[in-house]
């Protein structure tokens, strides 16, 4: 078996036990809440199936609001901005701006530093549009 092979194998199991444990702490939860306004799958970047974000806003919270610039875990092979939606709404509920990206995923994407490049451009296109989304 090839080290491309294993790793795959590898990163698949993870992927595969990560979404389940996620589906199972997410079930029911609601994909809207009266007190935050969402901007869904706004494009940051070139690639228009990774290189989205959504915002999630306060609705009771005068602007500017306390922004917080969601980089989410998985160790660059897993997540997506719909894994940490439900945590984002919870901040903005609180009174936060939620920033949440989705970016290129190793080993799919497997030229360092991709990722690292893609989250980049995020926070450029965050600072772009400061003003936009208050």
């Amino acid at each position: 078996m090839k080290i491309n092979e294993k790793l795959m194998q590898a990163v698949t199991k993870f992927r595969t036990g990560a979404k389940k444990s996620d589906d199972k702490r997410d079930a029911g939860l609601p994909h809207n809440i009266p007190e935050v306004e969402r901007f869904d799958n706004l494009q940051y970047g070139q690639d228009s199936k990774w290189n989205s974000l959504d915002i999630y806003l306060p609705k009771k919270v005068d602007p500017p609001f306390p922004t917080i610039i969601n980089v989410h875990g998985g160790g660059w092979v897993y997540g997506t901005k719909e894994t940490y939606q439900y945590y984002g709404m919870g901040l903005a509920k609180r009174g936060f701006a939620f920033i949440n990206p989705n970016y290129r995923l190793a080993p799919e994407h497997a030229e360092f530093p991709d990722e690292l490049n893609d989250v980049d451009t995020y926070l450029h296109w965050i600072d772009d549009h400061a003003d936009e989304y208050r």
